[in-house]
Parts: C-alpha cells; sequence; structure tokens
C-alpha cells in the first residue's frame, strides 16, 4: 500500500476512534504494517502536527497513545469537502434532471 494512502487510512482509523484509546500495537494489527514502518508514519505524521502522542505507563509496559491533532482533523475536513463537492459536479454533469437542486445544494455547501 503507497504510504499516502496509509497515511489518509490512519487518520480516519484515529477519527472513528476518537472515543477510544489507540495505540500503536493496534494501528500495527490494523493496518498489516511491521513495527518499522508503522513507526516512520507515525514519526512522519507528528512531525507535521497530524498527530499527538502520549507515552503512558501501564503495569510496567510503556504504551504510546496516538490521537488526532488539529491538523489532521482539518486535513480529514478539506477531504470530505472535496468529495461532496467532485459528487455535486458529477451529479450536475450527468444528471440533467436534478441538475438545479444539485447545483443549489453544492453552493449552499460552498457558503458554509
Amino acid at each position: 500500500m503507497k504510504k499516502h494512502i496509509l497515511f489518509f487510512f490512519l487518520l480516519l482509523y484515529l477519527e472513528a476512534h476518537q472515543n477510544s484509546r489507540v495505540t500503536q500495537k493496534d494501528l500495527e494489527i490494523e493496518f498489516k504494517v511491521s513495527h518499522p514502518i508503522k513507526k516512520g508514519i507515525i514519526t512522519r505524521l507528528e512531525n507535521k502536527n497530524f498527530i499527538t502522542t502520549k507515552v503512558i505507563k501501564e503495569g510496567g509496559k510503556q504504551q504510546k497513545i496516538i490521537s488526532l491533532d488539529f491538523l489532521g482533523n482539518q486535513a480529514l475536513d478539506n477531504r470530505k469537502k472535496t468529495g461532496f463537492m467532485m459528487i455535486m459536479l458529477l451529479r450536475i454533469l450527468f444528471f440533467d434532471e436534478e441538475k438545479e437542486n444539485y447545483w443549489n445544494s453544492l453552493n449552499g455547501f460552498i457558503k458554509s
């Protein structure tokens, strides 16, 4: 899997699990990647302020907890907006009977 795609899926995973504790090990298992690859991805995303990490000690073991940072949330929001706009533009191009409704929805979304 290309790393930039993995970055995006990792951000989506963190967004879906915002109310639970996500560890490095969870990501390793979920995405079936080796420890060095996972560590490199986490380091890059953290350096770019897409995620934050925090080391905690429990039962004599250390775990690195990972969560979305402001830029990670912003990147996901931008992707969702771009995806929505692309769908609306395709509908405007290919579905003549509802073109005006789609156009109004898109304009309202852009203005919000």
